[in-house]
């Protein structure tokens, strides 16, 4: 890297002594239809060294947050997230979040939702 005081190389997992923090956010999706839809889990496929975040955000409003505890395994390997019960909306985004800077590396983020007959919400999300 390069700034005003010099050129420095850019290395470690440290930020001048400070942890490294991460996300990667996928986009906004109805998954295809504009009914609701009630999703119990989220499939990661992942690895990491450390816990981990998942952010559920609904409809540009609701925000829920699940840890994802790290078990020690080194491998690439699928963890199952369940969801909060009354998870219902037509709008679904997700976030993984690093925590205290862990590594990680995102292969899959998969949600199988139950599709409700009804369009409208009745202020639920």
């Amino acid at each position: 890297g390069a700034s005003s005081t010099g050129l420095y190389t850019l290395s470690g997992d440290k930020d001048n002594g400070v942890n490294i923090n991460a996300a990667v956010r996928g986009g906004v999706s109805d998954m295809g239809t504009s009914k609701l839809k009630k999703a119990e889990y989220v499939y990661i496929g992942y690895r990491a060294t450390g816990d981990m975040l998942l952010r559920l955000n609904t409809n540009d409003s609701h925000v829920r947050d699940y840890m994802v505890k790290y078990n020690g395994e080194t491998g690439l390997h699928v963890k199952r997230v369940r969801l909060g019960k009354g998870v219902v909306a037509r709008y679904y985004q997700f976030e993984l979040q690093n925590i205290n800077g862990a590594d990680f590396e995102l292969n899959t983020l998969e949600i199988k939702p139950t599709i409700l007959s009804r369009r409208v919400s009745s202020g639920r999300a």
